[in-house]
């Protein structure tokens, strides 16, 4: 074949595929090529940490995070998140808790721009305090396994942008006023912006336009 005929060619390719791409947008058919979607979200994060044998702490930080719609109703999502809090009374150590985890989200419930989320997480988390033994503080850090769970709710404010809230139990381990690891319960809430991409948020935006 020829350059001319090939050059012919792929043009014609390319003029039919853009003609059908402007038949589905106008049509709204543009629902039927749905795929994943994507976001990424930074913002606040606190923590409500009960050290074993220890005062309460709230801790304050970052959380960064990841995630991918696969369905009307499941995903997945990776989050980071580093948060620490004040030196402890009495003591001149400060604590902090830094978490890796991974896991599903599956969506129960979508309105317009608002949508219900429920997640199990899973992966490590990195502890750094002090507990008091007698009129001294243990000292130290502990990195184990953790796992959370919780419920979120993201609300849609502009074409790609959405805020997000989540509220999660997350169990770590520490050790205690004796040097034995225990495990550790904190509620965690974090508010995110999130910015989204991928062909479930654009062929969505299709059809509000088009309704």
């Amino acid at each position: 074949m020829s350059i001319q005929r090939l050059r012919l060619a792929l043009t014609l390719i390319s003029l039919t595929a853009l003609t059908f791409a402007q038949t589905r947008l106008q049509s709204g058919a543009a629902a039927a090529a749905v795929g994943p979607a994507y976001g990424i979200g930074v913002g606040y994060d606190y923590v409500g940490m009960s050290l074993p044998a220890g005062p309460r702490s709230n801790l304050n930080g970052i959380v960064v995070s990841g995630n991918v719609d696969l369905s009307q109703h499941w995903g997945a999502t990776m989050e980071s998140s580093y948060a620490r809090a004040t030196r402890l009374a009495g003591s001149d150590h400060s604590n902090y808790s830094l978490s890796v985890m991974t896991g599903p989200v599956f969506t129960p419930l979508e309105r317009t721009d608002t949508r219900l989320l429920v997640r199990v997480l899973a992966g490590a988390s990195l502890v750094d305090g002090a507990v008091p033994a007698g009129q001294l503080y243990y000292r130290g850090w502990e990195e184990r396994f953790s796992y959370a769970a919780g419920a979120g709710v993201e609300r849609r404010i502009f074409e790609r942008w959405a805020f997000r809230i989540n509220g999660d139990y997350l169990r770590t381990e520490f050790v205690n006023q004796n040097g034995v690891l225990k495990p550790q319960n904190s509620i965690r809430l974090a508010g995110s912006l999130v910015i989204r991409v991928g062909n479930r948020h654009e062929a969505s935006s299709v059809i509000r336009r088009h309704h």
